[in-house]
């Protein structure tokens, strides 16, 4: 099987550097200028958001990521769409790829929807012709026709989820990655992504797909990755990954 992820001992650090009683840029002059030679009193803390993470997708194939909050995963799908880098590791991917993590991600905020469905098709690497072809698909799957030349800086939060999804799935990607698609909207759009993540599916794409509900993610992916404390916990059926993960919420001395 011909892989469309590849990700090999990814490990991604991050250090939070703070200084104690001086929440402010005012309160850390008029200390400098009062006590100017007296130690500060200062802590670096690091941490590991992911830690030696390795696994490789398939092409075609539908993986779901799940855990608690804080556990990595966003990290992971960052790292992936190459808006942060890792530490130490290696990922490749292969085709175009497209993703939803955040609302607002890849957007400028100064121009129009108009412009910025050109603009992450050019971002693709696709031409303009072939954006165009799918220009109206985007727009009626978005529900914004009337706000298609306004600046997204004026969407609401709903509007611009709705816009990135339908830019991130329509725009013909190899590779879709979506984060948390399903945490904003309401029932009749979240429907209308998860049948285009069935439509993808059919049509070969490979998806990574985080989010909080394993109802959508056992019937959507074939395959479940847990990820806890930013190290692979367990990888393998999703119904199994789910169950397992699940039990980890049962009271004490329950099944």
């Amino acid at each position: 099987m011909s892989h469309a992820i590849v990700v090999e001992d990814l490990s991604k650090q991050y250090k939070i550097g703070r200084v104690l009683h001086e929440t402010m840029i005012r309160e850390r002059l008029i200390s400098l200028l009062k006590q100017p030679f007296q130690r500060r009193d200062s802590t670096t803390e690091t941490l590991w958001a992911l830690r030696d993470v390795t696994f490789r997708v398939g092409e075609g194939e539908v993986v779901g990521i799940i855990g608690r909050n804080g556990a990595g995963k966003s990290t992971l799908l960052k790292i992936l769409s190459k808006i942060t880098f890792p530490t130490t590791g290696t990922v490749r991917t292969r085709g175009r790829l497209a993703s939803l993590l955040e609302v607002g991600i890849g957007f400028h905020e100064e121009l129009t929807g108009r412009e910025n469905i050109f603009l992450n098709g050019s971002i693709l690497g696709m031409k303009k012709k072939e954006v165009e072809a799918r220009f109206d698909r985007i727009v009626e799957f978005a529900g914004i026709e009337r706000f298609i030349e306004t600046q997204i800086k004026r969407y609401s939060s709903g509007m611009r989820l709705r816009l990135g999804f339908a830019v991130a799935a329509h725009l013909d990607p190899d590779v879709l990655l979506v984060d948390e698609v399903l945490a904003v909207g309401d029932v009749g759009f979240q429907k209308k992504c998860l049948n285009t993540m069935n439509d993808l599916q059919r049509g070969g794409r490979t998806i990574l797909f985080v989010s909080h509900n394993m109802a959508a993610l056992e019937n959507l992916c074939s395959r479940g990755i847990w990820i806890d404390g930013g190290r692979i916990v367990r990888d393998g059926n999703a119904k199994e990954v789910i169950r397992a993960y699940m039990a980890t919420f049962a009271p004490s001395g329950q099944a």
